[in-house]
């Protein structure tokens, strides 16, 4: 769903309210995988394996939105798709630990310390590693909004 949602919110198809639903999606698997979380009356406890599935769920997206990488460096392209879901690992399983630290007031942190976690995991994305990349960012698609783009201006793409 996330790849869906993320690719129809960045340009050719820039339908930007898509971008605020796509990064919910990886906050509620991230809800699903909180140690102690219970899924389909079964505890779950595979929070680093629950989080690779949903990495793998963002290869989509990935692969459709960096596919000009592969005219450039096709040795690269993987290696990159791959980089770039691990990223998301990180985000889903960052949020997954925070949720699990909130305990009982977990609707609390998935709204408020949920979007924190990812806005630092995707600072770090296009920051800090490897000097950063800081292409296909969450916020980017708000743009196209003029209450969030000027919002924006004061707290920038990763506010």
């Amino acid at each position: 769903m996330f790849s869906v949602l993320s690719a129809l919110a960045f340009p050719p198809f820039g339908v930007w309210w898509l971008g605020l639903l796509a990064p919910a999606c990886l906050l509620l698997a991230s809800d699903r995988l909180a140690p102690g979380a219970l899924v389909g009356g079964v505890q779950r406890s595979g929070l680093a394996a629950g989080a690779a599935w949903a990495a793998v769920g963002t290869l989509p997206f990935w692969a459709f939105e960096q596919r000009w990488i592969a005219g450039v460096s096709a040795a690269g392209f993987v290696p990159m798709l791959l980089i770039l879901a691990a990223y998301m690992w990180l985000a889903v399983w960052a949020c997954a630990r925070v949720l699990r630290w909130c305990g009982s007031r977990r609707a609390v942190g998935l709204v408020v310390l949920g979007p924190i976690v990812w806005g630092g995991v995707e600072f770090f994305r296009g920051r800090v590693a490897f000097d950063g990349y800081p292409w296909y960012l969450a916020g980017i698609p708000m743009i196209e909004s003029t209450f969030l783009a000027s919002a924006g201006a004061v707290v920038g793409v990763y506010g």
